[in-house]
């Protein structure tokens, strides 16, 4: 897990070891001040209860107890924390390679696999606002534009 002498404080920034080695970037944004108040206390790094370094359990049993604490009954896993992370990333229209990248993709034909499926996922919630609009203006969708037909 992350000692807080590996933290960039200047530029808000620490690198993390994930799965397989990977070495990443993670942005602290407004999360800093916390921590820093928490080294204030005399802590060089996350803890659990008991007072001891956090682990890879300790935070896997912290984010499923959020999700049922927010009634949430699907499985969440870091996994899911990171799908979300990239869904969010492309959403808010970052470029392939970047969002390859901060995901730590090797090959960006695994990042590409994320645009597909929300590009689908945009594609459906796109024809369900359509319908929608068009509901109750008179407009038979199955008959072709142009032909100045209407219901």
């Amino acid at each position: 897990m992350v000692d807080f002498a590996k933290i960039d404080m200047r530029n808000r920034e620490v690198a993390v070891e994930g799965k397989g080695n990977k070495r990443r970037v993670v942005f602290l944004g407004g999360s800093l001040e916390w921590i820093e108040r928490y080294q204030a206390q005399g802590h060089s790094g996350f803890t659990n209860q008991y007072g001891r370094r956090l682990r890879r359990q300790d935070a896997l049993n912290a984010i499923k107890g959020m999700a049922v604490s927010a009634g949430i009954q699907k499985r969440v896993t870091p996994h899911t924390l990171r799908h979300t992370f990239v869904t969010y990333l492309i959403w808010a229209g970052v470029d392939p390679r970047t969002v390859q990248m901060m995901a730590g993709h090797d090959d960006i034909d695994t990042t590409l696999r994320y645009y597909s499926a929300v590009t689908h996922d945009r594609m459906r919630q796109s024809h369900k606002l359509l319908m929608r609009a068009l509901d109750g203006r008179g407009i038979d969708l199955r008959v072709p534009i142009g032909t100045g037909a209407r219901t």
